[in-house]
């Protein structure tokens, strides 16, 4: 009986020992609050990441900004675009007229008359003072400043105006117009040209010398020489005196003061006068003028500017300038070797048909003439001849050394032979 109540004792320990290990494996295994699924086998645990080092960032460099400005109000004002009308307008019966020069040319006189005003007197008014209205440019002409025209436009009587315009040429442009229907701004085209004007021709050999400025530019000296007395630079009487001759403008000179002029005529039929001029910005020009064949409305253009280069070309250059500033016309002119000269073999002549007028230049280019740039090709030693034949073959003749001297030759009175 004891033994077998020591024997259920000793199983029931056993069996407890059995239950108590039991509840601490599962306790072991299965944490608290978690159910068996969601806990991770060995297999599946990651294995921890290995640390990484946390990088710290540098400061940013400091940089100063400069304090701005201090606020002020703009000086520059905005520029807006103004209205444009191609013709100006003008009031009507008002103050003014506007001219607008459209022909092509420069305007120095214009002149707006009635048929009563031309009864009254031929001569001109010019409505630009003087002062020349170029191509594509428009004038203000207030009436207040010529009373016979502003009393002719404000009778309003319906008369009929006429303008004249000259240009720098001398021709004449013809328009009418009407102040009641016509704009007031009165334009001047091209096609208003009169191609059946011709200016007035004086009579040759009679008691004015007449003299028209056609060079654009203002001429302030104007003299007649007589080539047997002339020095240059002494040219005797300015026959303009104070007055400025405008481009387009023409002046005539009474023969009476100039009676040299009329002394030439009876014993001379091959007369020759020196003309000379100069304007305002000190450009001259020269021009021949025969009495007894050319007309006596002697006509300066730009073609008769004077320009003699003062430097004088170095030796060796490319071009030989030649001039006659002797008293005679040079109308044969040629260069030779001095073996030519010694055998009276002129060659070639530099003019061809031309003539060297007196105080002309001209321009030779080797180049231009093989035997010459072979005379010249090798020049050290090389002498050669100019000679210059006037109309009854008198000869001027300058020895020219191409190696030593200027390449400028000036034939003179000092060059005369026979």
């Amino acid at each position: 009986m004891r033994r077998n109540a020591l024997y259920i004792v000793f199983l029931t320990l056993v069996g407890m020992l059995f239950l108590l290990t039991s509840c601490a494996t599962a306790a072991a295994v299965e944490p608290q609050g978690l159910s068996v699924e969601q806990v991770p086998t060995v297999e599946s645990v990651p294995e921890p990441a290995a640390p990484v080092a946390e990088l710290v960032p540098e400061p940013a460099p400091v940089v100063e900004v400069p304090p701005a400005p201090p606020t002020s109000e703009s000086v520059a004002t905005p520029v807006e675009h103004k209205r444009y009308m191609k013709v100006r307008p003008v009031v009507p019966y008002g103050d003014r007229v506007i001219l607008t020069n459209t022909t092509g040319y420069t305007l120095p006189k214009v002149d707006l008359f009635t048929e009563s005003m031309f009864l009254a007197s031929e001569t001109m008014a010019n409505l630009l003072a003087g002062s020349p209205l170029e191509d594509q440019q428009y004038r203000e002409i207030f009436l207040a400043d010529y009373p016979d025209l502003q009393r002719a436009i404000m009778v309003k009587d319906g008369s009929e105006f006429i303008l004249n315009a000259i240009d720098t040429d001398g021709d004449l442009y013809y328009l009418t117009w009407k102040p009641e229907t016509d704009p007031w701004n009165i334009s001047i085209p091209f096609e208003a040209l009169d191609t059946a004007y011709q200016p007035f021709i004086p009579v040759s050999d009679g008691e004015h010398i007449v003299f028209t400025n056609k060079t654009g530019y203002h001429l302030e000296d104007l003299y007649l020489v007589d080539p047997a007395e002339f020095v240059d630079g002494e040219l005797g009487t300015d026959l303009l005196g104070p007055t400025v001759l405008s481009s387009g403008d023409t002046v005539e000179i009474a023969v009476e003061d100039v009676p040299w002029i009329a002394d030439l005529l009876p014993f001379d039929v091959y007369a020759r006068v020196l003309v000379f001029a100069k304007d305002t910005d000190g450009d001259e020009y020269r021009k021949e003028w025969y009495p007894t064949t050319d007309l006596w409305n002697i006509t300066l253009g730009i073609e008769d500017l004077w320009y003699l280069d003062s430097v004088i070309p170095a030796s060796g250059g490319d071009v030989l300038h030649i001039t006659n500033n002797s008293d005679n016309m040079i109308w044969y002119l040629h260069l030779v070797t001095d073996e030519m000269y010694l055998m009276d073999e002129w060659g070639d002549d530099l003019l061809v048909d031309d003539i060297l007028d007196t105080y002309a230049s001209l321009e030779v280019v080797p180049l231009d003439k093989p035997w010459l740039q072979e005379s010249i090709e090798n020049p050290e030693g090389v002498k050669l001849h100019l000679l210059g034949f006037d109309v009854d073959d008198g000869l001027y003749h300058r020895e020219w050394f191409p190696a030593t001297d200027p390449w400028e030759l000036v034939l003179t009175e000092d060059d005369y032979q026979f």
